[in-house]
């Protein structure tokens, strides 16, 4: 919640959890990325796998795997 990160060189992170087993509930709230990196994953910006989450707030970009909730 409320975490910004600012022009980071690479793409913003890798969300991983057991396909199995899922990590649930994982809520990403107004977590920003300002001008993310292009690399390793193009404009999916995470890696993202074994997870069900949501963006909600400002949250930009979300990741690609959560559900986005507006305001």
């Amino acid at each position: 919640r409320n975490v910004t990160i600012d022009s980071p060189r690479l793409s913003p992170g890798v969300i991983l959890g057991n396909s199995s087993n899922p990590m649930l509930n994982v809520l990403f709230d107004n977590v920003v990325v300002t001008k993310p990196g292009f690399l390793p994953w193009a404009n999916h910006y995470y890696a993202c796998e074994g997870v069900e989450g949501i963006a909600k707030g400002n949250t930009q970009p979300p990741p690609p795997c959560f559900k986005i909730i507006p305001f």
